[in-house]
């Protein structure tokens, strides 16, 4: 599914520029970021390989190879264009990277745009990691469908934070209060080295809905409440117990 056709009259709508023949430009004023986080450190953290070719897979399935070609030479990525990391597990790509691609959709789609597609890039890039990690991927099968709701949520949060604390250099951790579950990474590729005014791991929460609807055949609202590219000390989703109806 591509949104090149669409996207121009949307963009504009939204006070992003489109250029002629509908070449999509960084939206000026509508940028949700840009300076770095003090909160997230000076050393570089890394992805295995094949996240970064989820990602990038994901991206051109939402906006085709053109679009996606763009989004990586606004970034200062062009040396990825026709040439996505290797399906392996090598920590090789870096979270500055990551927030480099998803700096440069916001630019290119605005704040309400981007969030949109960055949700549904979280999406596709779930349903790649379930042919390739197999604790995900074992998070569908009967045994855990038979168990109660609030049950198969945890589980699988749990086995999703414990996937990437362990393959990554992403530090992620799941805790319960009486109103919902949260799910809080410690460390997070998305907002690396950004200051935003609103939360920005979209990515993220697409992936954790994806997770439960896989996990449980229902939809759970994921909210993220605060963001370490706002300053704060983690990057925090609440879900909800109760599925939406």
């Amino acid at each position: 599914m591509s949104f090149e056709r669409n996207e121009p009259e949307r963009i504009k709508a939204e006070g992003g520029a489109v250029g002629p023949g509908g070449i999509i430009t960084p939206s000026a004023g509508i940028s949700n970021s840009h300076y770095v986080n003090p909160h997230q450190g000076d050393t570089n953290l890394f992805y295995p390989n094949n996240m970064g070719r989820f990602f990038f897979v994901a991206m051109e399935e939402l906006l085709g190879k053109n679009g996606l070609n763009a989004v990586l030479n606004l970034a200062g990525l062009s040396r990825f264009i026709n040439n996505y990391p290797p399906n392996n597990l090598e920590k090789k790509f870096s979270f500055a990277n990551y927030a480099a691609i998803n700096q440069a959709i916001e630019d290119f789609y605005g704040v309400r745009g981007s969030k949109g597609l960055l949700l549904r890039a979280g999406k596709v890039c779930l349903e790649r990691a379930l042919t390739e990690y197999t604790a995900i991927a074992g998070v569908g099968n009967l045994g855990m469908r038979l168990m109660p709701q609030n049950i198969k949520v945890k589980i699988a949060l749990g086995v999703v934070a414990k996937t990437f604390s362990t393959i990554s250099d992403q530090s992620s951790k799941v805790s319960e209060t009486s109103e919902g579950f949260i799910y809080e990474n410690e460390t997070c590729s998305m907002c690396w080295h950004r200051q935003t005014t609103s939360p920005c791991c979209h990515v993220a929460n697409g992936v954790l809905i994806a997770t439960l609807h896989w996990a449980t055949t229902k939809n759970y609202r994921v909210n993220e409440v605060q963001c370490m590219a706002m300053g704060q000390p983690t990057c925090r989703f609440v879900i909800d117990k109760t599925p939406i109806e």
